[in-house]
């Protein structure tokens, strides 16, 4: 329920835009991605003019979540 109330897909957004914001993040996620032995893949923008573009971020996302739940627990970012 309360992932629910916090609208997961706005959280999505906010999470890979603050990721692919940087180079140092990204280049920290891409680290991640090699220690876990996950293909080296980016998390994908959602775009307005692309009306699959939400579906594709969201199946990225659910793809690489062991990645990004590591990344949010790192304490290399703390501001995020």
């Amino acid at each position: 329920m309360d992932a629910l109330e916090r609208d997961p897909i706005a959280t999505l957004r906010v999470i890979v835009r603050q990721i692919r914001s940087s180079s140092l993040r990204r280049q920290f996620f891409s680290e991640i991605l090699k220690a876990l032995k996950l293909k080296d893949l980016e998390l994908l923008r959602d775009v307005v003019t692309r009306w699959s573009s939400t579906l594709l971020m969201i199946e990225r996302g659910l793809l690489l979540r062991p990645a990004v739940d590591q990344f949010l627990d790192s304490d290399e970012f703390g501001e995020l």
